[in-house]
């Protein structure tokens, strides 16, 4: 039996001698027609008190997903720990009762994480990035670069690493959150995935960098892969390249080194905490000029050469606009975006709290921590359900990712390959994808150019080869899967053998 929110809400009304041994549990009224939703809808959340503290009461609609076993095994680490970044976190199996539809009595296993105050890092920058808070950003860069490193030198691995599961509290300081998708080292798999949270590590710490230098460069890293999730390569690595070498940041040009020498998988632990230790103590003055100069590439490649409107108009009611893109601006008033046209007429309200330039006649948005994508008379194409989103339009296809798995939609909004993927890369004439451990290719519409064989692999460069990692050897292939031994070979090994033969 899959049990329903329903049936939760029925249990939680009425508590009364419906847990084995929590007692005194409240339920929090307001929240409960609101709950919260995660691990791809298997736990529904929902705010409770218990023993007068604040909690989250975490439920497993479908207990198949995940593992009982594992669920205890990281409750117990974590309740072991003695840091300040993780919360209290207990699993009570076989804990609560509930009726399903046809009234039938089971127990379903809950977890009780603590609820302490303060928001979540995305709703933090987006704030103060608003109100162009640099000293409040740069506390919680510092803050954070800390909590990495001691991350990455600690015997847990997060697993899901990103700014909606990090508090930031009161005081500045940082709380992990949602361990579910926690490894640790009583588990067989904690050493083959130890290195899981350093590509997110790395990317949470330069975006950081850039905001505390300068808040407005938030827009455009909201809207690009490095800044929300674990990615393998980004048009933004080359200008944060660019930037750090500029500046001089030596810590911040290390972890730009480690970044773009490494695809998937960034190895090199230690090397990274050394550079997350340094950039915490690191004063080298960066300003908003030499971040906007450095983004100026991602402006233009926006922009798309796209002509701009030389009419007069009075666009000072708005506190941001954007250039003309398709005949239409994105601007923002009191932290809401919407566009207008080329007479300055709102065409799209104002609804959203982030919103790109429309390119071929679609545009990402962002509505609260949600991404979605947008036709131009405003249709949702997608929802603004996703917690990140790229449009390729070049490819006519958008790379969505809802909690930590990722997929393919089309241009109208149809599914070209399912949201089971742990990541796909960015569009082309074949596309990365990874899966269970494996990196194989796909083509654009979806299907499998090449099989998921390999335990690492890059995109494919100008001349058509890709670096990939198989049992332990390096080598490059081609679009066909054929085997080279350089970048630069003029054709495969093999057919030279025969050839000479």
């Amino acid at each position: 039996m899959v049990c329903t929110v329903n049936n939760i809400i029925e249990t939680l009304y009425n508590p009364e001698g419906r847990f084995r041994t929590l007692t005194g549990l409240t339920l929090e009224d307001a929240q409960i027609y609101d709950p919260v939703f995660s691990y791809g809808g298997a736990i529904v959340s929902f705010k409770v008190w218990w023993n007068h503290r604040p909690y989250w009461l975490k439920c497993f609609l479908n207990r198949s997903t995940i593992s009982e076993v594992a669920l205890r095994r990281v409750a117990a680490q974590v309740m072991s720990m003695d840091t300040p970044y993780l919360v209290d976190y207990q699993y009570w199996g076989n804990e609560m009762l509930i009726f399903d539809d046809l009234e039938q009595p089971r127990y379903i296993d809950v977890v009780l994480m603590e609820r302490p105050e303060g928001e979540l890092l995305s709703r933090y920058l987006a704030e103060a990035s608003d109100r162009q808070d640099r000293k409040g950003i740069d506390r919680v860069m510092r803050a954070f670069c800390k909590l990495g490193a001691w991350l990455l030198g600690a015997d847990v691995v997060h697993g899901f690493l990103k700014p909606s599961n990090i508090l930031v509290t009161p005081t500045g300081q940082l709380k992990l959150l949602n361990y579910e998708r926690m490894q640790v080292p009583s588990m067989e798999s904690f050493r083959d995935k130890i290195n899981e949270d350093n590509m997110a590590v790395a990317n949470l710490a330069l975006g950081l960098k850039v905001l505390a230098a300068s808040p407005a460069a938030f827009r455009a890293l909201n809207g690009n892969s490095i800044f929300r999730t674990p990615v393998l390569r980004t048009t933004l690595l080359p200008m944060l390249a660019t930037l750090s070498e500029t500046t001089g940041c030596r810590p911040m040009c290390r972890i730009v080194e480690l970044l773009m020498s490494s695809n998937y998988r960034l190895q090199q632990r230690t090397t990274l905490i050394s550079a997350l230790d340094a950039l915490a103590e690191d004063d080298t003055p960066i300003t908003a000029e030499e971040v906007s100069k450095a983004f100026t590439p991602l402006r233009d490649l926006r922009d798309g050469g796209l002509s701009r409107s030389t009419e007069p108009q009075d666009l000072s009611r708005y506190d941001e606009v954007s250039p003309v893109s398709e005949a239409l601006r994105a601007v923002e008033w009191n932290g809401l975006w919407g566009y207008i046209d080329s007479q300055g007429r709102e065409v799209i309200p104002l609804h959203y709290n982030w919103a790109d330039d429309f390119r071929e006649g679609r545009a990402v948005v962002r509505l609260d921590e949600n991404f979605g994508l947008l036709d131009k008379e405003g249709n949702e194409v997608l929802p603004a359900v996703f917690e990140s989103m790229d449009w390729f339009p070049e490819y006519g296809g958008v790379q969505a990712a809802y909690d930590g798995k990722v997929g393919l939609f089309d241009r109208d909004g149809q599914e070209i390959l399912p949201m089971s993927y742990d990541w796909v890369g960015p569009m082309g004439p074949l596309v990365l994808v990874r899966r269970e451990g494996l990196c194989g290719y796909i083509h654009p519409n979806g299907e499998l150019a090449l099989p998921l064989q390999y335990d690492d692999a890059y995109d494919f460069d100008q001349q058509g080869k890709a670096l990939v990692c198989q049992q332990g050897r390096s080598f490059y292939i081609d679009m066909k899967g054929n085997e080279w031994t350089s970048a630069t070979e003029e054709q495969p090994q093999e057919e030279e053998e025969l050839v000479l033969g």
